[in-house]
């Protein structure tokens, strides 16, 4: 009999706008998505999507996110709702959100942590802050690049007089990069390093400003990360590739050596895939007005995001340029689900975290006919092994259940768009360098 796990970790809906226009997501600003959000506002209000989250998990919830377009919107909802969180979910020890600091929201993240000062928790704050302007204003908006640190730095003045308790609150960067961006690195190499110092300046401001014991930012969190699924290119991959090499010759870390790494540290589990796998639909899940996999698709099941967006013929942004009717049905029907079926929606996710063979076996073949038709490097026609590790990588440390299906129609089949990214010398790339870093510990050991 399959076992299925308990979720401890709830993606929580809590907002349906943005004041931003990210080229990363696309939320029309129609009058059907102000009501969408008003009904959010308004079951967060009445507390009903905590009656729908103890139904699923009872009190055994650890971590809970805030998630939808920008979560400071709703954070004063919520802040007046956690006496009631904390009734019903006493096992939480973790609550986080990630923000793009917009407005007063160094303001409201503060008045919502002061909220939480009484409970052991931790709160995790992702700010979304790409690099420099050249970066981030192109990505975001014009001037996002000085008023997100500018809201960072207002919170952490404003939590140095603030006594936290038994709370601990833990800022972190989230830098987010597509082709275009790497393009730029590309060509001006010496942007590699005002970017780095970019980020250790704002860095070097919170050591010398800081004065709260129980606050912290991780930093290191500004590796710039991918966008993802985006619709690559056999040249995009080449372009990736070079993007991190540059980087790795200037000692500008990224997540993919670490992530490489970690499947070679524990090669003795690769039986238990769920160790690897996305959490969505394991012990994390998203929640709404129904159960999902996670935030992804938190829209996909209102006809009024669906019709705005299909109305206008003039979006160019790789999410909304995934939606047909055929494949938002699909998903509806089988990914997203009423809180009362929740035995069904686990049980089958499970195929997808506990086996891995299958997705194995289809991006080995998968690389094998892009290499034939020279859309992969010409290594992986010769190379079983490189072609199997790839596989690992990419079904462990880039996989995505949820884009999977968007893509494919499957959970398991990997997207070969990702596929064709990695396999035009980045992942050589990656591969190079976890094996440099292994054999320099070992030589030390000598």
């Amino acid at each position: 009999m399959t076992r299925i796990r308990e979720p401890r970790a709830v993606e929580l809906m809590t907002t349906g706008m943005c004041p931003l226009k990210c080229e990363y997501c696309y939320i029309p600003k129609t009058d059907e998505m102000v009501r969408m959000h008003e009904q959010i506002v308004e079951d967060l209000k009445s507390g009903e999507y905590f009656d729908r989250l103890e139904k699923i998990v009872g009190d055994r919830i650890e971590y809970l996110g805030f998630w939808g377009t920008e979560p400071t919107l709703t954070l004063p909802i919520i802040k007046e709702k956690i006496p009631e969180i904390f009734r019903r979910f006493s096992k939480i020890k973790e609550i986080s959100f990630s923000t793009s600091m917009i407005g007063h929201a160094g303001e409201i993240v503060v008045d919502f942590i002061k909220e939480l000062a009484d409970y052991p928790v931790k709160v995790k704050v992702q700010m979304s802050l790409d690099g420099p302007a050249w970066i981030t204003d192109k990505n975001r908006m014009e001037g996002a690049s000085e008023f997100i640190p500018a809201n960072f730095r207002k919170a952490v003045t404003l939590l140095n007089d603030v006594e936290l308790g038994k709370c601990r609150v833990e800022f972190s960067w989230k830098a987010t990069h597509g082709i275009e961006n790497m393009q730029g690195f590309i060509d001006v190499p010496a942007r590699v390093v005002g970017y780095d110092e970019f980020f250790r300046s704002h860095n070097d401001w919170f050591y010398a400003e800081n004065k709260n014991e129980k606050v912290f930012l991780n930093h290191g969190s500004y590796v710039p990360t991918l966008v993802v699924p985006g619709k690559y290119t056999s040249s995009d991959g080449k372009i990736f590739s070079e993007y991190l090499s540059l980087l790795d010759s200037m000692n500008v870390r990224t997540t993919y050596p670490g992530r490489l790494h970690r499947l070679f540290r524990y090669e003795d589990e690769l039986s238990k895939r769920c160790m690897f796998s996305c959490s969505g639909g394991d012990s994390n899940f998203g929640l709404g007005r129904e159960v999902h996999i996670c935030h992804r698709t938190f829209y996909l099941n209102d006809d009024r995001y669906i019709d705005s967006v299909l109305k206008d013929k003039e979006i160019e942004n790789w999410d909304v340029s995934l939606f047909k009717r055929g494949t938002i049905e699909h998903i509806r029907k089988n990914f997203i689900v009423p809180v009362d079926d929740t035995t069904r929606f686990f049980y089958t996710m499970r195929g997808y975290h506990d086996f891995w063979k299958f997705q194995n076996g289809y991006i080995v073949a998968m690389v094998k006919e892009m290499a034939l038709s020279g859309q992969a490097s010409p290594e992986y026609l010769t190379d079983d092994q490189l072609c199997l590790t790839l596989a690992l990588f990419l079904g462990g440390a880039m996989s995505c259940p949820m884009e999977n299906v968007l893509n494919t129609g499957s959970i398991h089949l990997q997207l070969m768009s990702i596929i064709r990214l990695w396999a035009n010398g980045a992942f050589q790339q990656v591969l190079g360098r976890v094996v440099e870093d292994y054999n320099v510990k070992l030589s030390r050991r000598k």
